[in-house]
């Protein structure tokens, strides 16, 4: 595997990890509805 496939696969993993808490915390109400379009949307 290269650097650039590891580099994407932990970039994926993050996303994925910010993806989750973001939902769980909508579902808790903590969550302004800005962040989950401004912070780590492609």
């Amino acid at each position: 595997m290269s650097f650039d496939d590891a580099k994407n696969r932990v970039i994926n993993e993050f996303d994925a990890v910010v993806e989750i808490f973001t939902i769980l915390l909508f579902k808790r109400g903590d969550v302004p509805h800005d962040i989950s379009s401004g912070c780590c949307s492609s």
